[in-house]
């Protein structure tokens, strides 16, 4: 079921020219529906779809688990909207 899915956006810090090498990787877990390269303290913000309480477990099973990473942080969306139409119909409710 569609509401049975979470939206997790995690933040991935990876070892020094080790960048490319950690988005192939990424792009290999079949929850991971959105991937950008980042400037800055990270660099990768990738976006997951998975179903209610397994997050934590494909973070730490999946992502930790990739020998580039050292660092990541993950962010568990409350609520999500596909397109401005559904934001502002929640606005109005």
């Amino acid at each position: 079921m569609v509401e049975d899915l979470v939206t997790g956006y995690v933040l991935v810090n990876a070892k020094v020219m080790s960048v490319s090498t950690v988005y192939n990787k990424l792009l290999e877990i079949d929850e991971i529906v959105d991937i950008n390269q980042l400037f800055g303290e990270y660099n990768i913000l990738a976006m997951l779809q998975t179903q209610r309480g397994k997050l934590g477990e494909i973070v730490t099973k999946k992502i930790k688990a990739i020998p580039e990473v050292l660092d990541t942080k993950t962010l568990s969306a409350h609520r999500s909207y596909n397109n401005k139409k559904e934001l502002e119909k929640h606005l109005k409710e």
